[in-house]
């Protein structure tokens, strides 16, 4: 019986590219969240830094995601070829999550750093999210 091939590695490569973007945007939504109630001070030199940090993020982000990414697209991928409960794109999500947290909290980060944290679970999350592709779904 024919197999489709599984291909993570599309869905690998725009985690990889969206990784630095994310994780700047989360690193920054989390400092903005940690000082509520206080107002957010707008500046009109954000409109220039803010998309200047994104464009640096997208160009020097992809090389600091991709040895993680592809590590952690290929465990799934064979461990999603053995057992059928990883195949599906939640339980990616879940171990994604559950990585970048593990991963802040061996780091110090958990602890020390809510913002680091942040940034860190939900960038792992969502590369684990776009990670997902397979043919048969």
């Amino acid at each position: 019986m024919y197999q489709a091939p599984s291909v993570y590695y599309r869905g690998a490569v725009q985690a990889i590219l969206v990784a630095g973007p994310a994780f700047m945007i989360a690193l920054g939504a989390a400092s903005f969240y940690l000082r509520l109630p206080e107002p957010i001070a707008f500046e009109p030199a954000m409109l220039i830094v803010g998309p200047t940090i994104l464009l640096f993020a997208l160009m020097f982000g992809p090389f600091i995601s991709c040895i993680p990414v592809l590590i952690g697209a290929t465990i799934m991928d064979v461990i999603s070829g053995r057992l059928p409960a990883f195949r599906i794109r939640a339980v990616w999500l879940l171990v994604g999550l559950g990585i970048g947290w593990g991963f802040s909290w061996i780091i110090g980060a958990a602890q020390e750093v809510a913002e680091l944290t942040f940034a860190l679970t939900a960038t792992s999350g969502l590369c684990a999210w776009l990670s997902h592709r397979r043919v048969t779904d």
